[in-house]
C-alpha cells in the first residue's frame, strides 16, 4: 500500500467516474508495477482511488481481490456491454472535413482500445492501421499509403501527413500557373481589342475581334464612328438661337407692341 515516507513511490490518481474507465486502469496498471506492487497492494490502493459515483463500488467489497475490483469497475463505468457498438463505430467513422490526420490517428486509437481492452498491444495496432487507412476521406491518398505498406500506426500516419502534404503542394502550384496563364491570355485579348478598334476608327472599315474570355465579338465601325465625332455646323446653331428668340419676343408684352422687330 502506498506510504508517504517512500518518496520515489508515485500515487495514482482518484477516479471518480468523469475520465475512461480503461484510462484509469492503464495509468494505475503503470503506477502499481513501478512500485512494485502485489496483487493486496493493487487492490487495497484500487479501493482508495475510488471516489464520487466510484465510491459506493467498495460497499461489501473488502474481500474482493484487485481482478474482481476491475470487473465491477468496468461492469459499472467502462465498455463491457458496448463492444458491439464501438465495432460499428469504428467501421463506419470517416476522417471529418476540419480534422487532422493526427487527431484521426488519436481517434481510432482510442476506439479499438474501448472494444478490445485485454487484447495483445501488437493486435490493437494492426486493427488500428487498417481502420486509420481505411477511414481516410480520400481514395487516391489511401491507395497511396497503401503501396508503402506501413506495418504500424505510427508509419501510417507519417506516410499519410506526407503524402498529403505533397498533394496540396502540387494542387497550389497547378492552381497558380492556371492563374498566371489566364492572366496572360486576358491581357494579350484586351491589347488585341485596343489595336483592332484603333485601326479601324483610322481607316474608317468594320473590323471584328473577340472580347475577353466569353467568345463574344465586339464590332467597331470606323465610319460611324467618325460620323458620331462630327461637330454640329454654326449655321443650325444660329437659325435655332433666332427662332428661340423670335419666340420669346413674341409671348412677352413688349414683344407684342414691337412685333416685326428682331433683336440679335
Amino acid at each position: 500500500m502506498f506510504s508517504p515516507s517512500n518518496k520515489d513511490w508515485i500515487r495514482p490518481k482518484d477516479y471518480n467516474d468523469t475520465t475512461c474507465v480503461e484510462t484509469f486502469l492503464s495509468r494505475f496498471e503503470c503506477t502499481a508495477n513501478y512500485n512494485g506492487w502485489n496483487a493486496t497492494d493493487k487492490a487495497a490502493n484500487l479501493k482508495a482511488c475510488l471516489t464520487g459515483a466510484a465510491e459506493y463500488l467498495v460497499w461489501n467489497s473488502e474481500d474482493k481481490s484487485y481482478e474482481e475490483m476491475k470487473t465491477k469497475l468496468r461492469h459499472r463505468f467502462g465498455a463491457a456491454d458496448q463492444q458491439g457498438k464501438f465495432r460499428l463505430e469504428l467501421k463506419y467513422r470517416k476522417r471529418k472535413p476540419s480534422e487532422t490526420l493526427q487527431e484521426l490517428a488519436s481517434e481510432v486509437e482510442r476506439l479499438i482500445q474501448l472494444p478490445y481492452p485485454d487484447k495483445d498491444p501488437e493486435l490493437l495496432d494492426t486493427l488500428a492501421l487498417d481502420c486509420f487507412i481505411d477511414n481516410l476521406d480520400d481514395k487516391k491518398l489511401q491507395n497511396m499509403v497503401r503501396l508503402k505498406e506501413p506495418a504500424i500506426l505510427r508509419q501510417a500516419l507519417t506516410q499519410a501527413m506526407r503524402l498529403e502534404v505533397m498533394e496540396q503542394c502540387n494542387d497550389g502550384a497547378y492552381e497558380s500557373s492556371r492563374r498566371r496563364q489566364g492572366r496572360a491570355i486576358n491581357a494579350t485579348r484586351e491589347e488585341s481589342t485596343v489595336l483592332a478598334a484603333e485601326t479601324g476608327f483610322a481607316t474608317g472599315q468594320h473590323v471584328e475581334v473577340p472580347s475577353g474570355g466569353s467568345g463574344k465579338k465586339k464590332s467597331f465601325d470606323g465610319q460611324k464612328s467618325k460620323q458620331s465625332f462630327q461637330p454640329p455646323s454654326s449655321g443650325g446653331a444660329t437659325v435655332e438661337g433666332q427662332q428661340l428668340e423670335q419666340k420669346l419676343q413674341k409671348t412677352s408684352p413688349k414683344g407684342k407692341e414691337r412685333k416685326g422687330r428682331v433683336f440679335i
